[in-house]
């Protein structure tokens, strides 16, 4: 696994528990969440990882510039994650 994946995937995780002290129903989605960080545009452009919940549950956002343009821009990777309450606190 490269070491910006792997990254990825640690700060979405501490930022969904940290935050939300939610569970995923597998860790597959963090994995998700990586791939769409880790595709073009590159992941040197990424400039923070925003998790925000919503009536379906908890949406992954990647704030990012533009490769070519520059531009800053919000990227939802399209990922809603049903998750489940963690009652183990």
């Amino acid at each position: 696994m490269n070491s910006k994946r792997s990254e990825a995937i640690k700060t979405a995780s501490e930022k969904w528990f940290r935050d939300y002290k939610f569970i995923a129903e597998s860790a597959y989605w963090f994995e998700q969440i990586a791939d769409a960080v880790t595709a073009k545009p590159p992941t040197d452009n990424v400039k923070s990882i925003i998790v925000k919940e919503n009536i379906y549950g908890m949406v992954i956002d990647v704030e990012y510039e533009y490769y070519k343009t520059g531009d800053p821009r919000i990227g939802n990777i399209g990922l809603c994650i049903t998750t489940m309450i963690n009652n183990t606190d």
